[in-house]
């Protein structure tokens, strides 16, 4: 992860991924443990789009069509590692 965009936080976020991976990990889980908080689900929604939207910069291939970070609608994300 040669991105500058990507911060610290975000690192977090793909750590707690890779740790649940293959399984989804819903929104407040993400926030949780990647930033030690509680947050609501629409917060927790919000915070989590924008840590994924630096990860998917720096590791994915095509951004608009990722195969790395999937949003798993109204549930979380899961990584997807082969």
């Amino acid at each position: 992860m040669n991105n500058p965009l990507t911060s610290p936080t975000s690192f977090d976020y793909l750590l707690v991924l890779a740790r649940h991976s293959p399984n989804v990990v819903n929104y407040q889980t993400l926030v949780a443990e990647a930033q030690g908080y509680q947050a609501d689900v629409r917060e927790a929604q919000e915070l989590t789009k924008w840590h994924i939207h630096q990860l998917r910069q720096a590791i994915e291939k095509d951004t608009h069509a990722p195969s790395i970070l999937i949003n798993v609608r109204g549930a979380g994300y899961r990584l997807v590692a082969d």
